[in-house]
């Protein structure tokens, strides 16, 4: 079961990372909490235990981020996250530009067990 669970999740990464600009996409697939920009500056400043997970590309992230923050690329997070965050308990904030990719990741995590998932408002709103 897990198998397919894990092929169902790497075909969605594929699909939303090489091209889905004609794709209308669907509501995310978990109850994800959602914070704005404000919101999660403020959560923040009181708890540094907590995982700040950009999920852009390394060019974007080169160009600008927020400190603190991990890179995890959408498409490299199903391999990589067990290793950057291996507590599955860990309060993650996942953001991307504009909000799109980010989301999708947080149903990535969800799906793969993590439980305090927070989809952050896009970097365009920091």
């Amino acid at each position: 079961m897990n198998k397919i669970k894990y092929l169902i999740v790497g075909i969605l990464v594929v699909i939303i990372t090489f091209g889905c600009d004609n794709v209308s996409y669907a509501e995310p697939i978990a109850d994800i909490k959602t914070l704005t920009a404000e919101e999660a500056k403020i959560e923040l400043e009181s708890d540094d235990s907590i995982v700040l997970l950009d999920v852009r590309y390394q060019e974007e992230y080169d160009k600008s981020n927020l400190v603190g923050s991990i890179l995890i690329p959408l498409d490299e997070l199903l391999t990589r996250i067990n290793e950057e965050v291996p507590n599955k308990n860990t309060r993650i904030f996942v953001y991307c530009q504009s909000g799109k990719r980010s989301e999708y990741a947080s149903d990535i995590l969800v799906s793969l067990g993590y439980k305090n998932i927070y989809n952050v408002e896009g970097l365009d709103y920091w």
